[in-house]
């Protein structure tokens, strides 16, 4: 499973792009308590409570769509308020997310 982990920051410190990593890789590095940080600052991404990074508005849809690909992955998506699981249905009926990986 992948979740959101890495940023990119740039020569002004501005954060411009997250990564994806396996969940296993994750909980290596850093443990389980920062596995649950990142789905909450998925969340709040998704939710709209923090703007997602780039410096275009290309950069920040793509880090957004990557936020929701993180609660698809992680199944926070379908756990969480109903219009989460619909957007994120919506999100991978467009192609622009896709199906949790199976491990």
């Amino acid at each position: 499973m992948n979740v959101l982990l890495e940023k990119k920051i740039d020569a002004e410190g501005g954060l411009t792009k997250v990564f994806l990593l396996p969940e296993r890789e994750i909980i290596k590095r850093l443990g389980k308590k920062a596995l649950r940080e990142i789905g909450a600052e998925a969340t709040f991404i998704c939710e709209g409570i923090i703007s997602p990074y780039g410096k275009t508005k290309e950069e920040a849809r793509e880090n957004e769509i990557a936020a929701w690909q993180c609660l698809i992955n992680t199944g926070l998506a379908w756990q969480l308020q109903g219009w989460f699981g619909r957007r994120a249905a919506a999100l991978l009926e467009e192609g622009l997310c896709k199906s949790a990986p199976r491990t």
